[in-house]
């Protein structure tokens, strides 16, 4: 069991760009500084992948993904073949080698290349061997990869009961090891909003989070089906594709298709769960129709959802829909019509929802200054959850 420091997807993103452009500026004073090579471990679909997706966006480099433990030696190290007319051997590159120079693909120009060697602790030690000079030393067969080149890997742990190798000390001492975490809430904030996930995937999660990574239950039960943070995205796509329009929530023909295709990926009992919510939040009024009647003019109260998952599945709308100033501002004047005499707790999403839209519209690219038509709301929510009475201590 590796003893590295535990992250979620988030926090390994941030920090993996920190480090990253820290050897870059060092590279370009003294090429001899070495180039560090990172590997993400965890369990199944906690987001390893998502993690090196990210940090190639981050740099405009082209993500090329290797499944280690799907290639054959030849694969990962290239072929070596007879020059008759040399009397040597010339040496066939792997294609997924980067070449020197621009990188161009399908017309798109990237400043480099990010090289994601996946499932590499359950790769045969054929393919390994040669994949740990690329990973370790950023060379193969004594040619060295272009400067512009990124070299990330990730495999299971042994804990979560798939087929792995475990590293040697040695190996495991050449590259920075994190150990990926499932964590809802960065998930939700982080993640969900920025990839379209269902509202309804959210609020169930939100309501039962105990079943948002749930491998070592599903280990000790020997389930074979259960939830994990990639199945609940693939769970979000199954809605998106069954439920395409708002008329369709309630086709029961549609409906039992979906809980039957969510069985087949998180289990039945999970489905269970689902189709409940899903019953719950498809008699809501959406977001949409919600900024539609507050825009002509209209009472929203009635409209205003009647039960928590209503609510959890609203606020994420709410936290996903902006995408610059004037939908930010949107979401920001609709929350002024949150209720402060109801049995759910309107209010205390507020926070998490300003929080939640700052945050994105800031990776966005606005500025402190752009955001600052919000500032008056904000403050005015945190004198609210600040006031209390005073407690004089005599001393």
């Amino acid at each position: 069991m590796s003893n590295a420091p535990k992250l979620t997807p988030g926090q390994a993103i941030e920090r993996i760009i920190l480090t990253l452009e820290g050897y870059f500026e060092m590279r370009k004073a003294n090429a001899q500084v070495k180039r560090p090579s990172l590997y993400l471990e965890g369990e199944p679909g906690v987001g390893k992948t998502s993690i090196a997706r990210a940090v190639a966006k981050h740099f405009n480099y082209h993500y090329v993904e290797i499944l280690a433990n799907q290639r054959n030696p030849d694969d990962v190290a290239g072929v070596q073949m007879p020059n008759v007319e040399t009397q040597t051997t010339d040496w066939y590159r792997p294609s997924w080698l980067p070449k020197t120079g621009p990188v161009i693909v399908d017309g798109h120009k990237y400043d480099g290349t990010l090289l994601f060697f996946d499932e590499l602790a359950a790769a045969d030690d054929r393919v390994r061997k040669p994949l740990f000079s690329t990973f370790l030393e950023y060379r193969l067969n004594g040619e060295s990869l272009p400067e512009n080149t990124i070299v990330m890997g990730a495999g299971n742990s042994a804990e979560t009961g798939t087929m792995v190798f475990e590293f040697d000390n040695a190996t495991r001492a050449r590259f920075i090891t994190l150990s990926i975490i499932a964590d809802f809430t960065s998930w939700m904030t982080d993640y969900a909003t920025a990839q379209n996930i269902s509202p309804t995937i959210v609020a169930l999660l939100k309501a039962n989070i105990g079943i948002f990574c749930e491998t070592k239950a599903a280990l000790e039960k020997r389930r074979d089906l259960y939830g994990n943070p990639r199945n609940w995205e693939d769970c979000s796509d199954l809605e998106k594709a069954i439920m395409r329009e708002p008329g369709q929530r309630k086709d029961e023909s549609r409906r039992a298709a979906l809980k039957s295709m969510i069985g087949g990926k998180v289990g039945e009992a999970n489905a269970e769960t689902f189709d409940a919510v899903f019953e719950t939040v498809a008699q809501m009024t959406n977001l949409f129709d919600l900024l539609q009647a507050k825009k002509a003019g209209k009472p929203i109260k009635s409209l205003l959802p009647s039960e928590i998952s209503q609510l959890h599945a609203l606020s994420f709308s709410m936290m996903a829909y902006p995408t610059d100033i004037a939908s930010g501002r949107e979401i920001y004047d609709l929350m002024k019509e949150f209720p402060r005499d109801s049995d759910l707790p309107f209010q205390d999403t507020i926070p998490a929802i300003h929080e939640t839209i700052l945050k994105k519209l800031r990776k966005a690219g606005f500025k402190d200054k752009d955001l600052a038509v919000f500032r008056e709301d904000t403050a005015a929510t945190v004198d609210e959850y600040h006031e209390g009475p005073i407690i004089k201590i005599a001393l």
